[in-house]
């Protein structure tokens, strides 16, 4: 399933979600679309899915790293860090996660 998010991820940043079918995250993702079907009915809520997912994943990232910092400046530095961290493991997500 990580491989349709990414792709879907992947494609409506590049073509916007509107121009991004069911079909064009199944070609990318190299599924059929009956496959994607079988995880998602619609694009919406494939789009949910991934919203919910990556959501997640960053900000309980984000809750541990800020644990182990005892300052304020400490935190900042935790926060920018994740964020790079996050752009480089899922370099399509802040462009996806802000359109």
């Amino acid at each position: 399933m990580e491989l349709i998010l990414d792709s879907a991820i992947k494609l409506i940043v590049g073509k916007g979600y509107s121009d991004t079918s069911i079909k064009d995250i199944a070609d990318d993702a190299d599924f059929s679309r009956a496959s994607i079907y079988e995880y998602f009915t619609t694009k919406e809520k494939n789009y949910v899915r991934t919203v919910e997912n990556y959501t997640n994943l960053f900000s309980e990232r984000l809750l541990e790293a800020t644990k182990r910092a005892s300052t304020v400046i400490d935190r900042i530095g935790v926060f920018l860090d994740e964020m790079r961290t996050m752009i480089n493991v899922k370099p399509h997500f802040f462009q996806w996660h802000f359109i």
